[in-house]
């Protein structure tokens, strides 16, 4: 199977979320406000080009922060965004490609509509759980860097990765969860207080992930993710560090 072609097909999507979207609409920020943006099927088709997004992206890495990340403008339009339905306004984004690369004039529409769909950081309208977990799959599948945003590189805050009041791992957590599950490691030397990075250590174990083992990923306790921050690697275990020793 093409695991790539398989989940950028709507039509597949669709049948994964049919049986499971009475719980997945009440994950949906809107739920019980009549703000749920729309059916499975319509959901199958924006997780469709959003995860073919993620896995295209013109970034080999993405960042994963808490949500104030998404408020850095600077650090968006310098990176790009991962989305179908971009939050940051186009002409802001065209307007900083002019004035910062001086593309041709025609090239313009072009290269903003790829910063903003094919970048770095996940920034979607109409966001909750379901496209988030889609992102990461495109993430894992693809096996790209994923550098983790904190202040001076220093372990993150437990309130930033756990819900102390519903006992359930906060966005950031879940996605620390979903790599690490799925063979991501901390890098050893990245703990230099440059910039924490998760890079992919088995490669065969990332492309046999599905959606259903990484919505999974919320059903645990906080040790669990202690244990990503111990369980670190050297750069020479992981795929990237491995593919270098052979070049060598």
């Amino acid at each position: 199977m093409n695991i790539y072609r398989h989940y950028s097909s709507p039509k597949v999507l669709e049948s994964e979320f049919r049986p499971i979207w009475s719980t997945v609409i009440k994950e949906h920020p809107g739920y019980g406000k009549g703000k749920i943006g729309g059916s499975y099927k319509q959901e199958a088709t924006r997780c469709a080009e959003l995860y073919a997004n993620a896995v295209s992206s013109n970034r080999s890495f993405i960042v994963l922060g808490e949500t104030s990340i998404r408020n850095d403008q600077s650090l968006m339009m310098n990176l790009g965004t991962i989305a179908t339905d971009p939050v940051m306004c186009k002409s802001i984004m065209k307007s900083y490609l002019l004035n910062s690369l001086k593309p041709l004039a025609n090239q313009v529409k072009k290269l903003a509509e790829k910063h903003l769909t094919q970048g770095a950081i996940l920034n979607e309208g109409n966001w909750f759980i379901l496209p988030n977990d889609i992102v990461l799959l495109g993430v894992i599948h693809s096996g790209k860097e994923c550098h983790l945003a904190t202040a001076d590189g220093k372990l993150p805050a437990k309130d930033t990765l756990w819900d102390q009041k519903d006992n359930r791992p906060r966005v950031l957590g879940r996605e620390l969860l979903q790599l690490y599950n799925s063979g991501f490691r901390l890098v050893k030397e990245s703990l230099n207080g440059r910039g924490l990075v998760l890079l992919q250590t088995n490669q065969t174990k990332a492309l046999q992930v599905n959606l259903s083992n990484i919505r999974g990923a919320g059903e645990v306790d906080y040790q669990a993710i202690e244990k990503i921050f111990q369980d670190t690697v050297p750069y020479s275990e992981t795929e990237a560090g491995k593919k270098e020793i052979l070049n060598l």
